[in-house]
């Protein structure tokens, strides 16, 4: 289960998280990488919140939660006039919108045109990739998909329910890691983008992330002295930077843009 499918997602893996992880219930789970939810969704306790720096994908998360139907009602606007052309407007219309964040006050209407136009993108955009460049914006052409309405209400009604008590932030993970920290029985799951390793990684989706930030992440969870658990990609630097803690080994299948390779993975545990 997840929201979208998302790059490096943690849906397939995420059960044989589960028994390293909290069994209370009162544990508040936090992801400040939340991306398309593949293991938020599955992990999550009754008390969450989930944060990422991809404002559209906040703004969806928001939307399914708070008026999935007027979120489902949008999608089918736009599915009615599917084709190349009309995929390709709605992409314009989407990278117009999001110009404006960070500059303006975004008004509710636009928060959720913004997300309606994100889901059909990403429902309809080929191979349910997300990506962005500096020049123009959201730029995946259109694939050979157009889920029904039917079939994706029923799977984000679902979602709705599992949020509906979850708190949801724009904001970077230190920000995200420093607010949450004094929560009681706070534990932070974060499954940043994978340590760029001789051409490993998503780092093709993820060109800011840099290894100062891998390190940033490292201390900022130390330092916040909480339990915590790390995705990473297995490799000698990332061994090297959390040598003080317990790894646990996994296969993970890369699952977007047409690469079904496996790639080992660690989970690092601080208790």
């Amino acid at each position: 289960m997840n929201l979208v499918k998302w790059a490096g997602g943690k849906a397939r893996l995420a059960e044989s998280f589960r028994e390293y992880f909290p069994k209370s219930s009162r544990t508040f789970y936090v992801e400040p990488f939340v991306g398309g939810g593949g293991s938020f969704l599955s992990l999550k306790s009754d008390f969450a919140a989930g944060s990422d720096q991809n404002q559209s994908l906040i703004y969806l998360w928001e939307a399914v939660r708070d008026d999935l139907e007027a979120l489902i009602y949008g999608y089918e606007f736009y599915c009615e006039y599917h084709s190349e052309d009309g995929y390709n407007a709605a992409r314009k219309l989407y990278n117009d919108l999001i110009a404006d964040i960070g500059k303006y006050r975004i008004l509710d209407e636009k928060k959720q045109d913004i997300a309606i136009l994100f889901l059909y993108l990403l429902s309809t955009g080929f191979n349910g990739l997300c990506r962005y460049s500096k020049k123009s914006g959201f730029n995946v052409p259109i694939g050979d998909k157009l889920p029904s309405s039917k079939t994706l209400r029923e799977k984000l009604l679902v979602v709705a329910d599992r949020i509906k008590t979850t708190n949801f932030h724009c904001w970077d993970f230190e920000k995200t890691i420093q607010h949450y920290q004094l929560k009681p029985g706070v534990f932070f799951y974060c499954d940043p983008p994978y340590s760029k390793i001789k051409g490993k990684g998503f780092q093709s989706y993820t060109e800011d992330w840099k290894h100062s930030d891998a390190d940033r992440l490292k201390k900022v969870l130390t330092d916040s002295g909480c339990r915590f658990a790390v995705s990473e990609i297995d490799c000698p630097e990332v061994r090297d930077r959390y040598a003080d803690f317990e790894f646990v080994e996994f296969q993970a299948n890369r699952s977007i843009g047409g690469d079904r390779s496996k790639v080992a993975e660690v989970l690092i545990l601080g208790r």
